[in-house]
């Protein structure tokens, strides 16, 4: 018998049911499991007509196809889990009206949906950006507020740009940027543009001085041992890590290890990293190796950072004196 009755397509079941049952199920009307003298599970809800043409419109069951009990006696065969709305009417106006109502149905859930989708992006946003480490006065640096007044610094605004654009492709290839130059030149604001770029797009962005990196490792110390993992861990596997003004930290052989230690790791893992400095590198390597002491690992990081890094160099006059 089951093979003679029609099955549910996905329209009959979304219109029908709103999704909580199968297409393919085999169904029957009430008025034909009265005829055919099916079982109820439970009772039919009553037929309506159509007021349009005045047609009735049954609502229609799941047909079960009855099974052996342990005594091996056969279970008789039930219509039930009847829809939540009847059949819908084939007439003309039916038909029209039924679209009218299906688009507006759709226009309103995916409303409904483009606002979910909206909230939850403007969440994982903000929770992104509470944990990038970017401070106040950054937030607003972005590319537009960039001052692009000269060829050379509309070259450096292009550069980051077309970074944070092809974002995707750089992470996939680990490949970051090293951004070298004076004071005041607007390093950090580009980086701090890429930072909040690429936060907008959802991506895990840590930004931090070097400085304040070091002092955020010292202070996990004092709590327990899972802190300074888990930290170290954000540092090494997050889409981006900034590392802004390096140089400028007070340099000791804790500090060129610690810093080994990240870099490597993410060079290991291809994942990119931008690096401002105040310094070129003969100098870098002197102020992160006071005395000699960790050269050689600067020089190391220095040497993973020259394969997978672009340099932009950022040499003109100090935008605060002027």
């Amino acid at each position: 018998m089951k093979t003679i009755l029609p099955t549910l397509t996905e329209t009959q079941t979304e219109q029908l049911y709103g999704w909580d049952y199968h297409k393919g199920d085999a169904y029957m009307t009430s008025a034909e499991a009265v005829e055919r003298k099916i079982h109820y599970d439970s009772p039919a809800p009553e037929a309506t007509v159509c007021e349009h043409c005045g047609k009735t419109l049954y609502h229609i069951g799941i047909f079960r196809e009855g099974r052996f009990d342990n005594y091996k006696r056969r279970m008789p065969d039930t219509v039930g889990s009847w829809s939540r709305n009847p059949q819908r009417c084939e007439c003309e106006k039916s038909v029209a009206a039924w679209k009218t109502h299906d688009d507006e149905v759709k226009r309103k859930e995916d409303e409904r949906r483009r606002l979910e989708r909206e909230k939850q992006h403007k969440q994982t946003v903000s929770h992104r950006l509470e944990h990038s480490g970017i401070k106040s006065r950054f937030l607003t640096r972005t590319f537009e507020n960039f001052i692009r007044n000269t060829p050379e610094r509309k070259t450096a605004y292009q550069t980051a740009m077309h970074y944070a654009e092809r974002f995707s492709y750089h992470l996939k290839a680990g490949e970051g940027l090293y951004i070298e130059g004076p004071c005041g030149t607007g390093k950090t604001h580009l980086a701090a543009a890429i930072a909040l770029a690429l936060i907008e797009l959802e991506y895990r962005v840590v930004l931090k001085t070097a400085d304040d990196l070091f002092r955020d490792i010292k202070r996990t110390f004092d709590v327990n041992d899972g802190e300074e993992y888990k930290l170290l861990d954000k540092y090494k596997t997050c889409d981006l890590l900034v590392i802004d003004d390096l140089g400028k930290e007070q340099a000791t052989d804790w500090t060129t290890a610690i810093l080994y230690a990240i870099i490597n790791e993410r060079y290991e893992r291809q994942r990119p990293v931008i690096i401002t400095t105040n310094f070129n590198e003969e100098t870098l390597i002197a102020v992160e190796s006071p005395r000699g002491v960790g050269e050689h690992r600067i020089r190391a990081i220095l040497s993973r950072l020259h394969e997978t890094t672009a340099t932009l160099p950022m040499v003109w006059q100090d935008w605060r004196k002027s």
